[in-house]
């Protein structure tokens, strides 16, 4: 049956169904708006559960020992870019400690651009979890190595933080002497922990790095990567993936030396970096010390004397 309204006025039909369009469109937009407001909180408790399993993870991986966190780094996307992020972090702060927090960027600028690395003891404790004491875990100094000709811009740059130099050894009074041509300290923020910058004899910053007498201190760091050496396996062209796990299977060549890409001061770095080490092309004399004293090492020996390889 027709709607007699409609019939007898269809003006006051029209109105009556723009009456219908107006409530229909404000009770869309409020489902729309109330749409909106449910995504956003269930994307807020997202965000905030992510957050929160990303601070347990790194609560969990600080912990870890280096050959547990690069097989963690190989399960995902996620776990590398954790792995990553926290090597990072480790760095960064060791750096701040020593040069101030709003020193560090210039620090790995110049890093990049004159080619050097760190190395020494500073290495290990970003490479290894705190023990007992936070503090203990901070290395004695910042060790820089620096390739010939690039001493400038760093002697400019802590000069103008007010860190003086506090020494300075040519080459030939340098333990690693075959190697440097000088070795300097300078202050730091730090109250008796220098920083430490030993020039090489040539354009390679692996001479005098490698020319430790442990194996604790055989690692050294890019502007993009961190890599980890061994004397001995260095001498016949070996390197091994990490200081926990040190299998004879896992250096059998230079192709698998061990390195991890921290991504620089920005993140911003590839993997393969912008300084390059090369590892076959390089002579170097060796300074081995008496033995390996990594207890991983499969060279390690209480009382077994290495060798030492002019070459």
């Amino acid at each position: 049956m027709s709607d007699p309204l409609y019939l007898s006025d269809p003006m006051a039909n029209s109105q009556a169904h723009k009456k219908i369009k107006a409530k229909r469109k404000v009770q869309r937009a409020r489902a729309d708006r109330q749409y909106e407001l449910r995504s956003a909180a269930a994307h807020t408790q997202s965000s905030v559960f992510l957050a929160c399993n990303k601070i347990i993870l790194y609560h969990f991986l600080e912990a870890c020992t280096l050959a547990t966190l690069i097989t963690l780094s190989h399960t995902s996307h996620l776990f590398r870019t954790l792995v990553k992020t926290l090597h990072r972090l480790r760095l960064i702060r060791i750096v701040e400690q020593f040069l101030g927090t709003y020193n560090v960027e210039t620090f790995f600028i110049i890093l990049e651009q004159t080619g050097s690395a760190i190395g020494g003891s500073t290495l290990p404790c970003v490479l290894a979890p705190p023990i007992d004491d936070v503090d203990d875990w901070m290395p004695s100094n910042l060790n820089l190595f620096i390739p010939r000709g690039q001493s400038r811009p760093w002697h400019d740059f802590l000069l103008s933080l007010g860190l003086h130099c506090r020494s300075f050894q040519p080459g030939i009074a340098h333990p690693y002497k075959a190697v440097t041509s000088s070795h300097v300290e300078y202050d730091s923020k730090l109250e008796g922990c220098p920083i430490s910058i030993t020039e090489s004899a040539n354009l390679c910053v692996l001479s005098p790095a490698t020319a430790a007498a442990t194996t604790l201190g055989m690692c050294v760091a890019t502007c993009s990567n961190m890599y980890i050496f061994y004397p001995e396996l260095m001498f016949q062209r070996r390197a091994l993936k990490a200081y926990y796990q040190p299998t004879v299977q896992s250096c059998i060549t230079m192709d698998t030396r061990g390195y991890l890409c921290w991504g620089g001061y920005g993140d911003q770095m590839r993997d393969n970096g912008t300084v390059g080490i090369p590892f076959t092309d390089v002579s170097i004399k060796w300074r081995l010390g008496i033995r390996c004293s990594n207890h991983h090492c499969p060279w390690f020996s209480d009382n077994h004397p290495w060798f030492t390889a002019d070459n």
